[in-house]
């Protein structure tokens, strides 16, 4: 083959077809970029700030007042209502059902 025919027929191609690896400068492109960043980055911030007790915001009277604002008999009442897990600072949670002091009450059942 003649090495001047294949250079013409790549640089003729390259014409027609932009390299893959060309930035893009297109206004939607840089839209789309921007919201899978924002979509990134707002779900990791949203998964860290949902990670916080409530407790970690509220004063102790504030606390005392929501947790006192609903009662439940024991774990199996909270499970049945589909509570359970309560964490301190929630509305029924009590430290007598919280059985290893942790904060959070009513917590799965483990099996060793």
């Amino acid at each position: 083959m003649d090495y001047d025919w294949v250079s013409g027929r790549l640089r003729a191609a390259a014409g027609l077809y932009p390299s893959a690896t060309q930035s893009c400068e297109t206004t939607a492109m840089s839209a789309k970029e921007t919201l899978i960043a924002a979509v990134m980055f707002g779900g990791i911030g949203g998964y860290v700030w949902s990670s916080i007790p409530p407790a970690s915001f509220q004063s102790p009277e504030e606390r005392e007042a929501i947790e006192q604002s609903m009662y439940y008999s024991g774990c199996n009442e909270v499970r049945a209502a589909g509570k359970a897990p309560l964490y301190a600072g929630q509305p029924g949670y009590r430290e007598n059902m919280d059985g290893d002091g942790d904060g959070i009450a009513c917590e799965p059942h483990r099996s060793f």
